[in-house]
């Protein structure tokens, strides 16, 4: 951590974003989206103030000469550059633990993100944006740990995932409850999500045209469901329930296989 010292006082900032609490990260990780050429003077001077997280009153009587606020630029300017880690790896929220899914959806079940990816359709849609669509998405993919863990970890079905089993109606009542957590931890948390859902298309691309964004097969964001329930036809993991229970990235890297399977039947034809 930085111990920066001013009149007196002395105020603890993280020097890294791993060094940052969940609230720190949510009310600095606007920053890291600023392009170099857009940075602005007063958007420095704010970025000083949220990293050090002092009051607006008392920030307007701080008085820093030239080298003073190049030295101070310095040690903040990490924050320019957008995290690549988690946030966290829980976090309490009304007397709740919540565990945040692994990165690159690591621990995530292919029906989990394909309900999240159709809600951040929702979400983004331009003429009609769903915003209760936010809280859900957090609530889909945060969850508390499973009741019968202990059990669950010594079992053949043991797969490292922690939280409980995903289910419609908590994940609804949890949306409603996660609308009180602060605005800048959910903001930490629904940044995480993009970066992570962009990284995963992306790592997909082929299976969704090549174009590595978040605009979905179909679209209807319901596509997403869809998407899955052609994978149960084609019988690679069973039926639908048994798809919707597999490892997102199982699921997709068969898509992905049989994509470049096929495209390769069609090469070989062309060049035949």
């Amino acid at each position: 951590m930085n111990l920066i010292r001013y009149r007196n006082k002395t105020y603890k900032a993280p020097e890294r974003w791993e060094e940052c609490s969940l609230e720190q990260w949510g009310a600095l990780v606007a920053f890291g989206r600023v392009p170099a050429e857009d940075r602005t003077p007063d958007m420095q001077v704010l970025a000083a103030q949220m990293w050090l997280q002092v009051p607006a009153d008392e920030w307007e009587k701080w008085q820093l000469d030239l080298l003073q606020w190049e030295a101070l630029q310095k040690a903040f300017d990490w924050i320019w550059t957008p995290p690549t880690a988690r946030p966290c790896e829980h976090f309490l929220h009304m007397d709740e633990k919540y565990y945040v899914f692994g990165p690159n959806f690591e621990d995530t079940k292919a029906l989990e993100l394909s309900l999240a990816l159709m809600d951040y359709v929702a979400f983004s849609d331009p003429d009609e944006p769903d915003l209760t669509a936010y809280e859900r998405i957090l609530a889909t993919l945060c969850r508390p740990e499973r009741k019968d863990l202990f059990h669950f970890r010594e079992s053949d079905e043991w797969d490292g995932d922690l939280r409980e089993l995903y289910n419609e109606a908590r994940t609804a009542d949890r949306a409603i409850a996660l609308s009180s957590l602060s605005e800048m931890s959910k903001l930490a948390l629904f940044d995480y999500f993009e970066r992570s859902a962009k990284a995963f298309l992306t790592q997909y691309e082929q299976v969704f045209g090549g174009s590595g964004t978040l605009e979905p097969r179909y679209p209807d964001g319901r596509g997403w469901i869809m998407l899955l329930k052609n994978i149960a036809k084609e019988g690679h993991f069973g039926n639908f329930d048994m798809v919707c229970k597999q490892p997102a990235h199982l699921v997709w890297a068969s898509m992905l296989d049989d994509v470049l399977h096929n495209q390769e039947l069609i090469n070989d034809s062309e060049n035949a």
